[in-house]
């Protein structure tokens, strides 16, 4: 079953292509709200995993992992700003890490020469090792 916030970050995201707005002004209107980072990761994650085709037919077939990637950068860039406690941390950058490792990996699987996707795969790697070193 969908959760309400699912629901409305798929509806946001989907607008916000069809817009070609900034790819972090809905999760960052949602933490707002009190959405956790760690939620709004795990739903992110889900989404993307489900391969939905509308992002295929809105020719946006990577916007979800541009999302992700600024969604990651910005815990990255401040960890203690986020809204996970420090007791919590270690585990949230291990299952990002994962995520992370997970879409290497599907873009790796894909064209090379692709531009989008070599962006995609050198930011990834960037947030990777940032992840790898905070505490």
């Amino acid at each position: 079953m969908v959760s309400t916030v699912a629901f409305i970050v798929k509806h946001l995201e989907k607008r916000s292509c069809e817009l070609n707005m900034d790819h972090r002004w809905v999760f960052r209107m949602l933490q707002e709200t009190g959405v956790t980072l760690a939620k709004l990761g795990e739903i992110y994650d889900r989404l993307y995993k489900a391969k939905d085709p509308c992002w295929q037919s809105m020719r946006k077939p990577y916007h979800l992992l541009f999302v992700i990637y600024s969604l990651i950068e910005s815990y990255t860039s401040n960890p203690t700003s986020s809204n996970i406690p420090a007791y919590d941390r270690h585990h949230f950058n291990t299952t990002t890490l994962d995520c992370v490792a997970g879409y290497l990996v599907d873009l790796q699987s894909k064209s090379s020469t692709d531009p989008t996707i070599q962006t995609l795969t050198m930011q990834f790697k960037s947030v990777q090792a940032k992840l790898e070193r905070l505490p």
